[in-house]
């Protein structure tokens, strides 16, 4: 079968047929993909059961070879010991520990993982931002445990023009810090000066499409140079906004604004 991209609603997302992602990918592959994440923003690969080492090499075909650093969390309490790792392993997100047991309500290995629950741009704490995001489902329960995608893009497209105007040349402050502080995480301040933290353009220009997508998410502590409490319900209103159903798509169930219709 053709490589082929089928989209699934008009604003973004498509799923992608006719390729075998345990298997290498020739350049033309790799270049249609790449085209195709700047158009669709969210491609679904289904039935692609990989192995740690396949989601390695398939990341590695998309960054040119290269894998980001990886951010190794020692956590005891809620205490964060971090430090940069290179390695083939994709991160896991689960509530399974390293001996295959079910963690704990309390278990702060659990807690630090329910921050993926919110809103949040993976990478945006690096500079230069992460460029893609590679999830796999491995083991997925039987209950409902959706990954949902929000388009900025249109989100900001929506934006009345006075106040496009009024972000776009703004910068926001993204901390693993303020995300983690958010949800009740007591960090001492000398382990808070460990946490990696950036500043980024709220408002990003995309060159490969011309286009402009608003970079929020649970780690945008606060805009530079603006007092932090007006910063912080500029971002919370940008957040509402960008989440609306009809910008939300949920690959499992389809876009959330065509269910509400």
């Amino acid at each position: 079968m053709a490589l082929c991209f089928k989209p699934v609603h008009e604003l973004y997302g498509a799923e992608v047929h006719g390729l075998d992602l345990s298997a290498p990918l020739d350049e033309y592959a790799i270049e249609q993909i790449r085209k195709g994440l700047d158009e669709y923003a969210v491609l679904v690969f289904r039935d692609q059961p990989l192995t740690d080492e396949q989601q390695a090499a398939f990341t590695r075909y998309l960054g040119g070879g290269k894998l980001e650093g990886k951010v190794k969390r020692a956590e005891s309490g809620l205490k964060f010991d971090l430090g940069a790792e290179l390695s083939s392993a994709p991160l896991k997100i689960s509530n399974v520990g390293d001996k295959e047991e079910i963690l704990g309500k309390n278990d702060p290995r659990r807690m630090s993982k329910l921050g993926n629950r919110l809103w949040h741009n993976d990478g945006c704490v690096t500079n230069p931002i992460t460029r893609y995001t590679i999830l796999s489902g491995r083991i997925v329960p039987p209950v409902r445990a959706d990954t949902q995608f929000a388009d900025t893009r249109a989100a900001y497209d929506a934006l009345d023009g006075w106040l496009k105007e009024q972000v776009r040349d703004l910068f926001v402050s993204y901390s693993v810090f303020y995300a983690r502080n958010s949800l009740g995480f007591e960090i001492a301040s000398e382990e808070a000066d460990q946490l990696p933290q950036a500043e980024h353009k709220l408002v990003q220009y995309l060159s490969e499409t011309n286009r402009e997508a608003l970079f929020l998410g649970q780690h945008a502590s606060h805009v530079v140079d603006w007092p932090i409490p007006e910063g912080r319900v500029l971002l919370y209103q940008l957040t509402e906004h960008a989440t609306q159903p009809q910008f939300i798509y949920c690959p499992s169930s389809g876009f959330l604004g065509q269910q509400a219709a």
